[in-house]
C-alpha cells in the first residue's frame, strides 16, 4: 500500500511544474502569436469561427485516429510476432531433433539457453 502511493507521488512530480508553467505558456504562445500575426491572431474568436473551424479539425482528427488505429495494430500484431516466432522456432528445431534422434535433459537445457541468448541479442 505505501509502495503504491509513493509511486503516485514519484509520477506526480514531474507534472507538479505544470500548475505554473502551462498558463505561463499559454501567455506567452498568445503573446508571440499576435505579436507575429498581429490582430488576424484573434479573427476566429472575433467572428465567432470556432464551431466550423473545430468541426473541420474534428473531420482532420476522425481521419488521423483511422490511421493511429491501423498503426497501432500494426504495432502490436509485430510485437506479436516478435514474441512468438522465437518459441516457434525453439518448438520446431525440438520437434525436428527428436524426430531424429530422442532428446535428453542436458542437450534440451543446453539448447534451450543458447536459443535465450539468441533471443535478446535481438535487442
Amino acid at each position: 500500500m505505501l509502495a503504491n502511493d509513493s509511486h503516485k507521488f514519484y509520477e506526480l512530480m514531474p507534472l507538479l511544474n505544470l500548475l505554473w508553467a502551462a498558463p505561463l505558456q499559454i501567455a506567452v504562445a498568445t503573446f508571440f502569436l499576435i505579436r507575429f500575426l498581429g490582430v488576424s491572431a484573434l479573427s476566429v474568436k472575433f467572428f465567432s469561427w470556432e464551431i466550423p473551424y473545430v468541426d473541420r479539425i474534428l473531420a482532420k482528427r476522425a481521419v488521423e485516429m483511422g490511421f493511429v488505429s491501423k498503426e497501432l495494430f500494426l504495432s502490436a500484431w509485430t510485437m506479436y510476432l516478435l514474441m512468438v516466432f522465437p518459441m516457434y522456432g525453439m518448438l520446431v528445431t525440438f520437434v525436428v531433433q527428436h524426430q531424429i534422434t530422442p532428446l535428453n535433459s542436458a542437450d534440451t537445457f543446453a539448447a534451450l539457453s543458447f536459443f535465450s541468448i539468441l533471443k535478446y541479442c535481438k535487442y
